[in-house]
């Protein structure tokens, strides 16, 4: 969507999250089939990253 509006993007994208759960899910298809509340978006997230458009860094948040 964005290269339609002229917008360069260096692909994959990183997505950063203070959750290292999320990246573990988003890897991993084990944790998928244990967290059903949470398949779609992590099926979508995991598709993203096999595509290498995206991809997941933990960042430590203070708090």
């Amino acid at each position: 969507m964005l290269k339609e509006f002229g917008v360069n993007i260096q692909l994959p994208v990183t997505v950063y999250s203070d959750s290292k759960a999320v990246s573990q899910i988003a890897a991993n298809p084990v944790f998928c089939e244990r967290t059903k509340h949470i398949e779609i978006g992590c099926h979508f997230i995991r598709e993203k990253i096999q595509q290498s458009l995206i991809k997941t860094e933990y960042i430590i948040t203070r708090d």
